[in-house]
């Protein structure tokens, strides 16, 4: 997978991950990264779960 895929991936399942934060990493770290998200997504799902806190 290429660096630019890779960062598709990781900001499909991490919303609040940036293009050019993710830029300066190599491609073995990208791939270390999305396989960790991956392991909390559920299968089948694109992105993991979200957590809504409740606010009063």
């Amino acid at each position: 997978m290429s660096k630019a895929e890779l960062i598709d991936r990781i900001m499909r399942l991490n919303l609040s991950a940036r293009k050019d934060f993710l830029e300066q990493f190599s491609i073995p770290e990208l791939h270390a990264y999305a396989r960790q998200l991956e392991s909390i997504t559920p299968p089948g799902a694109e992105e993991p779960p979200v957590f809504l806190a409740a606010v009063a």
